[in-house]
């Protein structure tokens, strides 16, 4: 989860909204491409972060969209939901009850992100009302998904 958050921020479409919405720029500033361009260097994951506790969920890109708006568990019934994560254990299961008779093998091991002490760091400025704000947004994924919302971890970064 909070990887997605970290990897979606430099999309540059969404500049200008953060121009907007969390450094208050006007429409006629934030149409100017010179100036935004500009801008663009300056804008950080505080920002960024900012700008998703401001918006309402359901506008957000697809990329940091909360997954149950975009999956809509409670409409479709899935018969299989993974996580790439253990994607091992899933592939087993599907495999085994849909292509029992298949022998056929994952290809090369899914070893996780990397760059973690990169999103540590990106986490540590942020503020924790931004942090609480921006979770709530994702309350469901998080309960759906069985991921803990404890925030210890982050406790620790803002000491």
């Amino acid at each position: 989860w909070y990887q997605r958050r970290v990897r979606g921020f430099d999309d540059y479409y969404y500049i200008r909204k953060i121009l907007f919405t969390v450094r208050n720029w006007t429409w006629a500033q934030v149409k100017e491409d010179a100036a935004v361009k500009e801008a663009a260097g300056t804008i950080t994951f505080t920002d960024f972060l900012t700008m998703l506790s401001k918006t309402d969920a359901e506008n957000y890109n697809d990329h940091w969209k909360p997954w149950f708006l975009l999956t809509q568990p409670c409409m479709i019934k899935y018969d299989y939901i993974g996580y790439l994560e253990d994607i091992d254990s899933a592939y087993t299961v599907i495999k085994d009850k849909l292509f029992s008779d298949l022998d056929i093998e994952l290809g090369g091991r899914y070893k996780g992100s990397s760059g973690g002490s990169e999103i540590i760091e990106a986490y540590k400025t942020v503020p924790r009302g931004v942090l609480n704000e921006v979770m709530s947004k994702f309350e469901d994924d998080f309960a759906i998904g069985g991921y803990s919302k404890d925030l210890n971890c982050l406790d620790q970064l803002h000491v």
